[in-house]
């Protein structure tokens, strides 16, 4: 990361312990729907809701993953509005949120912003 500002860092950084954690978050709804099926009269009622959830937290998930990538390739605007993006889905992740601010108040955001507009 030499080169880059301590804004970018921050939010790279951010979003990388957003994308441990949602994998912990995904790993604990799998883990958790194995024991739901012990319940006879809710037991597909909830096991379809865990379902939905888990694929909501694996949306996040990627799209996580797609800020991160666009860190790596030093594309710290794109990196923010993805990582806006998957902030809102649910849970709404705090972590996210501000690295995404960091990620979008960088210099190197607003450098590639106007480069755009040229």
């Amino acid at each position: 990361m030499a080169g880059v500002s301590t804004e970018a860092e921050v939010g790279e950084i951010l979003i990388i312990i957003d994308i441990i954690i949602g994998a912990f978050g995904v790993l604990a709804m799998l883990a958790a729907s194995r024991f739901i099926q012990f319940f006879a009269p809710l037991g597909f009622f909830l096991y379809g809701l865990m379902g939905a959830a888990t694929i909501v937290l694996v949306a996040g998930l990627v799209v996580s993953y797609l800020a991160y990538k666009e860190t790596v390739k030093k594309d710290y605007h794109t990196a923010g509005i993805y990582a806006v993006i998957a902030a809102f889905l649910p849970p709404i992740r705090i972590i996210t949120i501000i690295g995404a601010i960091f990620c979008l108040i960088s210099p190197e955001a607003s450098r590639k912003t106007k480069k755009r507009k040229r």
